[in-house]
């Protein structure tokens, strides 16, 4: 039987060698097992199931993650996400015929979107503090407060739904949608933000100093408030709404594409733009301050005392602008055909085409000599039916006359402190103790010993009311554990609100404060140099370590307020006077465990300026296929692909490659953007992932058809082997088993008809240093092994074998390499006994 089958090997052996001419085995990927996925996102919590394809009949499978805090994956290869982070999960596939494969997905687990709709301050705080929120919706019809704190919430689409509620916000957003509020009420102090207006019924008062990069106002039919006292870069209105603009600061446009009512005011001397297109024919058009307004459709403008230098362009076939002058000057009016005049005093329509016509003389009750719509009076006049306030309202809030003393306003903000002392933040100064009512759950009552104003040494900025005050309340007695109720009889109002804790959480939080009094309290920081001008740098740079400090703890610590200053000791060190808000427990209001437990330690903490930058190297482009680009990977670093026009925000790293090992690349070290678009110029971003401060970018990359729809990489750490003594095959002296290490890769996408595979050539046999002429092959059942094949059998002798390693990609039906790797040469010698 041994025989025949050398007979028989012999007999295949030559056929193969008379039919085909050459050398080379192939070895054809597609024939060997597959995973279902080589890369996968999941979300906390959710599954997702890896299969195993072409492994064939009676194939053993054993999953495995290298990570288990990160995900886990069962017998049946059902992947679980279990906390944020990248994990390999590893099949181990053993083939009937004895062939061992291992396949490997990388998967990154991240945190799942949240959204989440909050009713009250506290709640807010919260959902602002938990990094999985990506929408979070303000939703009561309770007349409230919100205080949103200064912050980037640049991951966070914020929805307003509180028809009875007043908003101040210092904290920048995704995105903010007002679907409802207070007539009176949207106080903006953030830079930046876009706000969309959806509401009936809305003001919007963005802050000196604060700054919108647009208000889009879309709600037909409503009433619309905007004074800017400082900066609004657009303003779009897409309805037909009547929208009263307030600048005392500075409005970039405002684009009307819909037959709106618009009027316009304030103390601003530079002229405002106001473009006006075709879909907004009918719009009106009203300025008491100066405009550079620019006409597509029939439009009204009525221009009154103070909107001297404004300037009029028709820009569309049908365009018409019927101007109303009440100013002391002429307007002038820009057409193709030249430019019109409109005296003062007088009324006149000019067309696209320069033509003047309805030319009238504006009697002295039209002419309003003020203010226009929710301006001021003169003459007694009131113009548009507006305020009969003195001039511009500009940045200031007008007096709300308020409710009747019988309504009740939910306060959010009350913290105990001790269990004989609490704060409250209240917006009216408290002047009598005694209207205090604190109670706790069976209705007793707690008697205020003492009552101390938190912000009587402070001043309010310029311009702005003292509206919010903070008290701090000693009780007579203490207090017990338990639920209280806090309720103040206003002049107008009647305040309430509801605090809770435990003995438990009083005893977490003093325990955190003791922590933060040693290991925060008092230290040096180093900070980068920038933070030397900049005191709110530096907080914001303590904040993030108090923060993280107190997540390592199992409790919240941030910084509460920081001196205005730096103080400078005799030795020249440079210090800061803090305050730390310390909180034992962590969650939701709702949660029955949450307590309203909290302490201030106020201390110095000291800074150099000497930190450095993290360094961050510039992304290296190794391969641009038609689709996708390869960049060469540096440990420690996160790489995000954007449009060449794009610069990343805090969403695009949110999904970038973070490389923290050698798992979460190839076995090249690169990584592959892919899916990408032919004709489009891309740029790569690559920062720092522990201090994500420096991002650094590559040079614009566009893809054309003349790079290659496919790369391929193959190598070895292990070219040279001595397997000392073997022997042939039980099955088949005339083959030899040899253990080969390869590491491959390929990039771009396969092309149609092709398919991707391991070849051979180049085989040389050297027996006792004579070259073996004939019937060599080399061939490789599996990823781990190769075999090499003699005709002539293997005799005693030693032997070198040399062979060429090709990963490639090749056609279906010929079979002819149309790409393929580098060659990788192994060397490897044996004796045969």
């Amino acid at each position: 039987m041994k025989n025949m089958k050398k007979v028989f090997a012999f007999v295949l052996a030559l056929a193969m060698i008379l039919t085909t001419y050459q050398p080379t085995a192939t070895y054809a990927a597609t024939k060997a097992p597959t995973i279902s996925a080589k890369k996968m996102t999941l979300q906390v919590g959710s599954k997702k199931t890896l299969t195993v394809k072409k492994a064939g009949k009676n194939a053993t499978l054993k999953w495995s993650s290298s990570k288990k805090s990160v995900a886990t994956v069962s017998k049946k290869g059902v992947v679980k996400a279990v906390k944020a982070g990248t994990a390999n999960v590893k099949c181990k596939v053993v083939t009937k015929s004895k062939k061992h494969y291992t396949l490997t997905c990388k998967v990154t687990v991240k945190n799942a979107a949240v959204s989440k709709t909050v009713s009250t301050q506290k709640a807010l705080a919260t959902a602002l503090k938990d990094k999985n929120v990506k929408n979070l919706t303000i939703k009561t019809d309770k007349e409230v407060a919100f205080n949103i704190p200064s912050g980037n919430y640049g991951k966070v689409n914020l929805t307003v739904d509180a028809p009875n509620a007043d908003v101040v916000n210092a904290g920048t957003f995704k995105s903010i949608n007002i679907k409802a509020i207070k007539p009176n009420t949207w106080k903006e102090k953030a830079k930046g933000n876009t706000i969309t207006v959806t509401a009936d019924d809305a003001r919007i008062v963005v802050e000196a100093g604060a700054s919108l990069s647009k208000v889009t106002v879309s709600q037909e039919g409503g009433k619309i408030k905007i004074e800017a006292a400082g900066t609004i870069d657009a303003i779009q209105i897409d309805a037909a709404v009547d929208v009263s603009l307030a600048v005392d600061g500075t409005v970039g446009e405002v684009a009307v594409s819909a037959p709106a009512k618009v009027a316009v005011e304030g103390k601003t001397t530079a002229a405002i733009p106001v473009k006006v297109e075709e879909t907004a024919k009918g719009a009106d058009v009203t300025s008491s301050t100066p405009v550079e307004v620019k006409a597509a459709t029939e439009i009204s403008l009525n221009l009154s005392k103070g909107a001297e230098g404004s300037k009029v362009e028709t820009t569309g076939e049908n365009a018409q602008v019927a101007v109303k002058n009440d100013t002391t000057d002429v307007i002038k009016v820009t057409t193709p055909a030249g430019t019109q005049e409109v005296a003062k005093d007088t009324t006149s329509k000019v067309d696209n085409t320069g033509k003047v016509t309805d030319t009238t003389t504006n009697t002295s009750g039209d002419n309003n000599g003020g203010s226009t719509s929710g301006g001021s009076t003169s003459g007694g006049n009131t113009s548009g039916g507006g305020s009969a306030s003195g001039g511009s309202t500009g940045g200031d809030v007008t007096p709300d006359p308020g409710p009747t003393p019988s309504e009740t306003y939910t306060l959010n903000a009350l913290h105990l402190f001790a269990t004989n002392q609490m704060d409250v933040e209240i917006p009216e100064k408290i002047t009598d103790k005694d209207k205090i009512e604190v109670r706790d759950a069976d209705g007793n009552l707690q008697k205020v010993a003492e009552l101390n104003d938190m912000y009587a040494d402070e001043d309010a900025e310029d311009g702005e009311e003292d509206t919010w005050q903070r008290y701090m309340i000693t009780f007579a007695s203490d207090l017990t554990p338990g639920e209280y109720t806090f309720s103040y009889t206003g002049k107008e109002k009647i305040y309430q609100g509801e605090f809770k804790f435990t003995s438990e959480s009083l005893a977490k939080t003093e325990a955190a404060a003791k922590k933060v009094q040693k290991e925060i309290l008092g230290q040096t920081y180093s900070i980068q140099e920038k933070g030397k001008d900049d005191v709110s740098y530096a907080a914001d740079q303590l904040d993030k370590i108090a923060y993280a400090y107190g997540q390592e703890n199992d409790f919240w610590a941030g910084v509460y307020d920081y001196a205005d200053a730096y103080t400078t000791s005799e030795d020249g060190t440079i210090g800061l006077e803090v305050t730390i808000r310390v909180q034992g427990e962590i969650g939701a209001r709702e949660d029955e465990a949450y307590a309203d437990v909290v302490q201030d330690l106020t201390g110095m903490v000291y800074f150099t300026f000497d930190k450095q930058p993290a360094e961050v190297k510039v992304p290296q482009v190794i391969f641009e296929t038609q689709t996708s680009i390869v960049v060469k990977a540096e440990e420690g670093q996160a790489y995000v692909c954007l449009d060449a026009d794009k610069t990343p925000d805090e969403d695009d790293w949110e999904d970038a490659f973070y490389v923290e090992g050698a798992e979460d690349v190839d076995d090249f070290g690169n990584i592959e953007f892919d899916k990408l678009s032919i004709g489009k110029s891309y740029r790569i971003w690559s920062r720092n992932i522990k201090e994500a401060d420096v991002e650094e970018k590559s040079d614009e990359i566009t893809l054309t058809e003349k790079n290659p729809q496919i790369v391929c990489l193959a190598d070895s750490d292990k070219k040279v082997l001595n397997l000392g003594t073997v022997t042939t095959s039980e099955e088949d002296d005339h083959v030899i088993q040899i253990p080969r290490s390869v590491k491959i890769s390929n990039y771009g996408q396969v092309p149609e008809n092709m398919y991707l595979h391991g070849e051979t050539d180049n085989v040389v046999l050297m027996k006792d240093g004579q070259k073996i002429e004939s019937g060599v092959s080399v061939s490789l059942p599996h990823s781990d092994l190769a075999e090499v094949y003699s005709v002539d059998g293997f005799e005693k002798g030693e032997y070198t074998l040399t062979y060429d390693y090709y990963y490639c990609c090749s056609d279906n039906t010929t079979h002819q390499r149309a790409v393929g790797s580098q060659a990788v040469t192994y060397q490897v010698t044996f004796t045969i006994e």
